[in-house]
């Protein structure tokens, strides 16, 4: 087998920067000189692997990786192994999936009280593959950190670069992360990307609870080439901010954005279905309340933010922001697909599957936003 970890042809897309360590490489979504200003639980969920990809084209029969995935067993939950796609000329062909690893356990309430556990390295091996040149992109786990220890291909074999399409750059929270999507291929912006024809090349920075109009992304959309912008705003500013502070903070964002940008499309999406976080309800008179609507309730509500966001966008395209957009995300999950939100917040595998065809459909397609 021919060691090709480092080999100029492979790509790492979908990573914002690929960290080298003694034992192999790291492809992690934490821009490059970002790292010291983020938290512990920051940095973490944006060194998962969600979106990122090995791409190549290769003559071989068959690619192997040796890797050391780092998992995460939260509140005495069962870890998720470690899954990976291959996909060959664009198609899934193949899928395998690992217990192997590092396990970090802990509680959300007690932070400090974790336990680790090491399982080691696995060998993730997939076969057969179709004679001659083919493209191929090894999806890595979803929801695991990773360190590639080798990525081979057969001994002799001709390794290129694959051509990659111009890059769509998405901003999100776990939403967009996509933890509970059942395969690394099946978070909804990959969804979306392959019912939109794969013409755009996804960078997926869905970040779980993280999703706070932070300036370190916005810097790196400003400084990353893209030709497709989406900002999945809202479901963590509903503690963190106020209308003030998450309007402004919006702003800010989309002016940093817009330096780097002055003409990319940029679609803003308000937050799908959450029906415990639509509205207060005030034990007192048994009405729900809203903080837009009644500054005695401190929190914003998903309603709110929809109104905050789609403000925005108005007050920004009045202004001459032409290429600016508003995706209401009831279109894209609303109260009809209640039966696919199991915990009230995160879709289950087939929503995240209908909210990436809903987001091609609507923005992508041939009577999406971007073709108004």
């Amino acid at each position: 087998m021919s060691d090709i970890t480092r080999h100029h042809a492979v790509e790492w897309v979908g990573a914002t920067d690929v960290v080298e360590e003694l034992d192999g490489v790291r492809p992690v979504r934490v821009p490059p000189g970002s790292r010291y200003q983020l938290d512990f639980r920051t940095a973490f969920v944006a060194e998962m692997c969600s979106g990122i990809r090995a791409c190549f084209r290769t003559d071989s029969s068959s690619v192997e990786l040796e890797v050391e995935p780092v998992r995460v067993q939260l509140d005495g939950t069962e870890s998720e192994p470690a899954r990976f796609d291959l996909m060959v000329d664009g198609e899934l062909a193949d899928g395998a999936e690992t217990g192997a690893g590092t396990v970090i356990a802990y509680d959300t309430d007690n932070l400090s009280d974790l336990s680790i556990e090491n399982h080691g390295p696995a060998t993730i091996s997939f076969g057969g593959l179709p004679a001659g040149m083919k493209s191929i992109e090894v999806w890595l786990p979803h929801t695991a950190l990773l360190t590639v220890r080798r990525l081979t291909v057969a001994a002799g074999s001709t390794v290129e670069p694959s051509a990659q399409p111009a890059a769509w750059i998405h901003y999100g929270s776990s939403i967009s992360h996509c933890s509970a999507a059942d395969r690394p291929t099946n978070i909804w912006p990959a969804v979306a990307a392959r019912a939109g024809g794969n013409r755009l090349s996804l960078i997926n920075l869905g970040f779980s609870g993280e999703c706070h109009t932070d300036q370190f992304v916005a810097r790196f959309i400003r400084d990353r080439d893209a030709s497709l912008i989406s900002l999945k705003l809202g479901i963590n500013s509903l503690e963190t901010f106020r209308e003030r502070t998450f309007r402004s903070a919006v702003h800010g964002f989309l002016d940093t954005v817009r330096d780097g940008h002055p003409v990319t499309p940029v679609v803003v999406c308000s937050p799908i279905y959450s029906p415990d976080r639509e509205a207060h309800l005030d034990a007192a008179d048994g009405q729900h309340h809203s903080a837009a609507s009644d500054p005695q309730v401190p929190p914003l509500t998903t309603r709110d933010c929809r109104t905050i966001l789609a403000g925005v966008v108005s007050d920004r395209v009045s202004q001459g922001d032409e290429h600016l957009h508003y995706l209401d995300g009831l279109e894209l999950f609303g109260s009809d697909d209640i039966e696919d939100l199991p915990d009230g917040l995160h879709p289950n595998a087939a929503g995240y599957m209908r909210m990436g065809e809903r987001f091609a459909a609507k923005v992508l397609g041939p009577d999406g936003l971007l073709a108004r």
